[in-house]
C-alpha cells in the first residue's frame, strides 16, 4: 500500500502544498485534524493576486481569476455545501453541521492571513445589506489576525456606509491605495464615517458609481484620480477645483456625474469655453488653463439630467 499523505516528510508534504490550488488546501484542511495542523503551522503561501467575494443570504463565492479557481457556500439546512470550480471541472461537498457565516470566515481567514505580499485587487460585492449581526462576525474575525488584510486596491459593491468601514477598517492604512465602489441603482451614499478612517488620507484614487455624495470636494484633494457623483455641480465646485489642480500636483483627473449643471457659473469662472463634440457624438465644451508645464483640462458635455463634468492635467 503506497503511503498516505501524512507519511511524506515535512519538506515534501510543503512542497506538495506549494503545488496545490487553493481549493485543495481548503478541502484538506477538512479531512483530519492532523492535516489541518500540518497547514496552520507551516502556512503555504497563498500567492493570491486578485480575490472575489460575493456576499448574499444563500451563497458567499470567492473567486481567485488568475488562480482560476472559484469557491461557492451554499446554505443547507444540515450544513454548508461548497462547491469548488476550475474551469470546466467541479469538485463538490458537503460540510455537515457547520455553521455557514463561521465556515465561511475561517476559509477567507485561510486564504488571506498567509498572503505575504499585498493584493493587487480585492473585490468585495455586498448583494443586499448584511445584517448587524453578520457585518460584526466578520469584523470579530478580521482583528483576530494577527496583521491587517493586505489590499493597495479594494473594490465594493455597496450602498451602505457601515459595510465599508467595517473592511475598510480592518486593511493595511499603509498599503490600501484605491477604494471603488458601486450600486446597481442610484443612491446617496453617506460618508461621513469613512473620511474619518486613518485610510482616506493616504488613498490615490476615489472612484463612485451610482453612489451621489454631497461630501465637499476638498475631501479628495490631492488625489490623483477621482469619480463621483453628485446632483449638482456648482460654481464653487469649479472655483475649488481651479485652485486644487495648481495647489496639488498629484492630482491627474477629477470626474464628476450630475444630475444639473449650470454653465453661466463656469464660464463666469474660467471664461468663454471652446465648442466641440464628445466621442459620444453631442456637444462638448472646454475650457484650457496654463498651470506651470502643464495644461489643465475643463469639460462639460451631456444633456437633461445626464451630464459629465471632468478636470484632466495635461502633461506639455
Amino acid at each position: 500500500m503506497p503511503p498516505s499523505l501524512l507519511q511524506m516528510p515535512d519538506v515534501v508534504l510543503s512542497t506538495i502544498f506549494k503545488k496545490v490550488d487553493l481549493y485543495t488546501i481548503l478541502v484538506l484542511r477538512k479531512v483530519c485534524v492532523d492535516l489541518r495542523n500540518f497547514i496552520e503551522e507551516h502556512k503555504p503561501e497563498s500567492n493570491i493576486d486578485h480575490v472575489i467575494v460575493t456576499v448574499n443570504l444563500e451563497s458567499v463565492n470567492l473567486s481567485m481569476p488568475f488562480n482560476i479557481i472559484n469557491v461557492t457556500y451554499a446554505k443547507r439546512n444540515n450544513g454548508c455545501y461548497i462547491i469548488g470550480k476550475y474551469r470546466y471541472n467541479q469538485k463538490e461537498m458537503l460540510v455537515e453541521n457547520s455553521n455557514f457565516w463561521e465556515l465561511f470566515l475561517e476559509d477567507i481567514k485561510i486564504v488571506l492571513k498567509n498572503q505575504k505580499l499585498p493584493i493587487p485587487h480585492f473585490y468585495f460585492i455586498f448583494k443586499e445589506t448584511m445584517e448587524n449581526d453578520f457585518l460584526q462576525k466578520l469584523d470579530q474575525s478580521l482583528k483576530t489576525w494577527d496583521h491587517p488584510v493586505p489590499i493597495k486596491r479594494l473594490n465594493m459593491g455597496t450602498d451602505n456606509q457601515k459595510e465599508v468601514v467595517t473592511l475598510v477598517s480592518n486593511i493595511d492604512s499603509k498599503l490600501l491605495e484605491s477604494i471603488e465602489m458601486s450600486c446597481a441603482r442610484s443612491v446617496k451614499m453617506e460618508m461621513n464615517e469613512i473620511v474619518r478612517l486613518e485610510h482616506w488620507k493616504n488613498l490615490k484614487q476615489v472612484e463612485m458609481s451610482n453612489l451621489v455624495t454631497d461630501l465637499p470636494l476638498h475631501y479628495f484633494s490631492g488625489m490623483a484620480r477621482v469619480s463621483i457623483c453628485r446632483i449638482f455641480v456648482s460654481g464653487e465646485d469649479v472655483a475649488l477645483l481651479k485652485e486644487m489642480f495648481p495647489q496639488y500636483p498629484s492630482m491627474i483627473k477629477f470626474h464628476i456625474h450630475a444630475e444639473c449643471v449650470n454653465k453661466p457659473q463656469y464660464e463666469r469662472i474660467l471664461g468663454k469655453s471652446q465648442v466641440g463634440r464628445s466621442v459620444y457624438g453631442g456637444r462638448l465644451d472646454k475650457w484650457l488653463c496654463e498651470i506651470g508645464d502643464d495644461t489643465v483640462q475643463f469639460a462639460l458635455f451631456g444633456s437633461m439630467d445626464n451630464w459629465y463634468f471632468s478636470v484632466e492635467r495635461i502633461s506639455k
